[in-house]
């Protein structure tokens, strides 16, 4: 395929022909192609005018083809309204001035914001017109932009979590960094006002247990750790150092169960 070449087998032989492949008939047609050429000018064939080649769309690129009629007359036949708006636009760009997408006045570059999203860095829309709009829709939505409280107690309402917090720690002497904690944790109302030794204290109770003895596998389950159950089998200490840590209980003389077990809280 590579050696192939529109030299080796010209056209005037016909009789070579059908010892191409069908890439090689396609490399041949492709090179039949007629190429145009134009020169700086072109006469459009609907409005007449001689127009420099640039104001004809390509229409097609592999052989420099270009559509008979000129850029206005196409955008004319598609319906567009205004013709020609952005050429005029960055003539007028070259010299200053931009022109107000709202109120179509014509105003220079410094009255208008700068804006990412706008061409050429700047806003389509002059700044009192910006204003304009902007007060408009604020009156227009002022009744929904009004914010809606977040948090309820005891028949009161609050916007903000640090508001119900300071609430909560005034009326129950607490700290209010240890309320947002809780608020954070997703604490229900009747256990954000709990003393901290009661939340602690809750904190060690609450839950089930599981005890899974290393040797044996078999597992236990209990109500919390001060279920009867558990205190048979293990001291308070042992309990909740192997909640702490994940470690296997330590076996001593002293031990009430005598395995190894592994002791975990299960969240429910």
């Amino acid at each position: 395929m590579k050696e192939y070449s529109i030299e080796k087998f010209p056209k005037n032989k016909k009789e070579d022909s059908n010892l191409l492949s069908r890439e090689q008939k396609l490399i041949r047609l492709k090179s039949t192609k007629k190429v145009y050429t134009y020169g700086g000018t072109l006469q459009c064939k609907r409005c007449t005018t001689v127009l420099p080649i640039t104001e004809f769309y390509v229409a097609n690129k592999e052989t420099g083809r270009r559509h008979t009629t000129c850029r206005d007359c196409k955008l004319k036949a598609a319906g567009v309204l205004e013709v020609g708006k952005l050429r005029f636009a960055k003539k007028i760009l070259t010299k200053g001035f931009r022109r107000c997408s709202i109120c179509k006045n014509i105003q220079p570059i410094i009255n208008f914001c700068n804006s990412k999203y706008g061409s050429y860095g700047k806003s389509n829309t002059c700044r009192a017109c910006s204003y304009t709009m902007s007060r408009e829709f604020i009156i227009k939505h002022k009744s929904n932009l009004k914010p809606e409280p977040k948090y309820f107690f005891n028949d009161l309402k609050f916007f903000t979590k640090e508001s119900f917090a300071n609430y909560i720690a005034a009326e129950y002497n607490l700290k209010p960094d240890t309320v947002l904690k809780r608020i954070k944790a997703g604490y229900s109302n009747d256990k954000l006002v709990l003393t901290t030794g009661s939340a602690r204290s809750m904190a060690y109770t609450q839950g089930k247990i599981k005890v899974t003895d290393t040797i044996t596998g078999q597992t236990l389950v209990f109500t919390n750790t001060s279920d009867k159950g558990l205190t048979s089998m293990f001291s308070g200490s042992a309990v909740l150092k192997g909640i702490r840590t994940g470690t296997p209980t330590k076996v001593t003389s002293l031990s009430k169960y005598k395995n190894p077990c592994i002791i975990e809280r299960i969240k429910e």
